[in-house]
């Protein structure tokens, strides 16, 4: 196929991710001020008209975004010096945010990236990093409750499996080294693995 200039500017613009409908596509962008967009898009995938912001994040930038499944909630890290996730309600008729973004996590001796929403919207599934080790995935409540640690083995969140009560992990290999990774499953309802 052709391809086709979406969004012209200046800046970088990063992680588009589509409404499950379809008809939005939201992605960030860094020019002076961080933002987050949406385009309306034709049954057919085409731009339906022009990017309309929803966000000025000023110096945070939006990253690794995620999109309920019912698309009522974009979840995001928030990257900063902390890296916290955030999230903004979106109106299910014209996936526009309905209010104020909240951050979900707020703590600052890690970072928090690479959320991803289970199929029932309910739970988030993340990736935390603490200065100089690996990774752990955590699980958290979608309105940032419960928070709480899914591995204490250094692993990266994949993604949920079909059936919503696993995540899909990329552990390192048994002993320790190198890209040797594996996918393993975990439980949606936490406990340290």
């Amino acid at each position: 196929g052709e391809l086709k200039l979406w969004r012209e500017g200046n800046g970088l613009f990063f992680d588009p991710v589509f409404a499950p409908d379809g008809s939005r596509l939201y992605f960030s962008s860094a020019s002076g001020n961080f933002r987050l967009w949406q385009i309306p898009l034709t049954a057919a995938g085409q731009p339906a008209g022009a990017a309309v912001e929803l966000l000025n994040t000023g110096n945070a930038l939006l990253r690794h975004m995620s999109i309920a499944p019912d698309g009522k909630r974009l979840a995001y890290s928030s990257l900063t010096a902390s890296s916290d996730i955030g999230s903004v309600m979106l109106s299910p008729d014209t996936d526009q945010a309905t209010g104020a973004p909240v951050l979900l996590t707020q703590d600052t001796s890690f970072r928090k990236t690479a959320q991803a929403f289970s199929p029932d919207g309910a739970t988030l599934a993340y990736s935390v990093w603490r200065l100089g080790q690996d990774g752990e995935v955590w699980l958290m409540d979608a309105n940032g409750d419960n928070a709480r640690q899914l591995t204490a083995e250094p692993a990266t969140i994949l993604g949920w499996l079909p059936g919503g009560n696993e995540v899909a992990l990329n552990q390192k290999a048994p002993d320790g080294k190198g890209s040797g990774g594996q996918v393993a499953g975990g439980p949606k309802n936490g406990g340290i693995r």
